[in-house]
């Protein structure tokens, strides 16, 4: 019986070791965590429907998330918005690390101006849609301490 048990709590203990260090090897994919999405109207007849998607973290004090935002004017599309970002927490403190994006205009609209910067535990993104009509593209990534963006 003690044979028994021995070997059963040494499968345990040695499926255990083996499943920590497989965690700790970055994947090359991330898989998405969580994802929240809303919409919102600007004046002039313009929709813009934002998502924010939250990355599973490769490690435990950081985090990789993004921000889209589709606007469209009289039911059709006229843009795409992204930023992609990277943070640093520890519980008491959050910082964004990176980030990066792109502004996309179509049917007739096209993207200009942009400029991504972080500063404290935000990521930002700013430019131009322009077609029709001009409109700002001002799009903000932040993350709180515990690593929840927002």
């Amino acid at each position: 019986m003690k044979k028994i048990v021995s070997m059963f709590l040494s499968i345990i203990l040695a499926f255990t070791v083996t499943s920590v260090g497989l965690a700790e090897i970055p994947q090359p994919n991330q898989s998405i965590q969580s994802q929240v999405t809303y919409q919102e109207a600007l004046p002039g007849d313009i929709l813009v429907i934002t998502t924010i998607t939250t990355y599973t973290p490769l490690a435990r004090t950081g985090t990789d998330g993004s921000i889209s935002k589709k606007y469209t004017y009289g039911g059709k599309e006229i843009g795409w918005a992204y930023l992609s970002a990277t943070f640093d927490y520890n519980g008491t403190v959050a910082y964004a690390t990176s980030a990066g994006g792109d502004i996309t205009g179509e049917n007739g609209w096209s993207g200009s101006g942009k400029s991504t910067w972080c500063s404290g535990n935000t990521a930002y993104l700013t430019g131009t849609l322009s077609g029709n009509n001009s409109v700002g593209v001002n799009l903000s990534l932040s993350c709180s301490p515990g690593g929840n963006l927002y």
